[in-house]
């Protein structure tokens, strides 16, 4: 067998209390900035949702907004279509 197969597993000395209580200490700020950092982050994602999902309703509105003046503007031409042939028809 190969001699790195056969490595003796890591040991800790437990009797050290302070040594343990240390490390339990930094795991658990550790812990704390990550839960941290997942709130801020929800926040963030939150905040974001609300920002497309107004983004998006401004979007419809000026959608809808923009087919009103073109069919405005459609109307108009057809207008001036319309006048235009009866002037033409009123001319010899």
């Amino acid at each position: 067998m190969n001699g790195a197969a056969l490595a003796a597993a890591p040991v800790s000395d437990l009797s050290s209390s302070s040594t343990t209580s240390s490390q339990i200490e930094q795991l658990q700020r550790l812990i704390q900035a990550r839960g941290a950092s997942q709130v801020a982050l929800q926040q963030q994602l939150n905040e974001l949702q609300e920002e497309v999902s107004e983004l998006r309703g401004i979007t419809e509105t000026h959608s809808h907004k923009l087919e009103q003046i073109v069919d405005r503007q459609r109307e108009l031409y057809l207008e001036i279509e319309r006048r235009l042939s009866s002037v033409q028809a009123i001319e010899p």
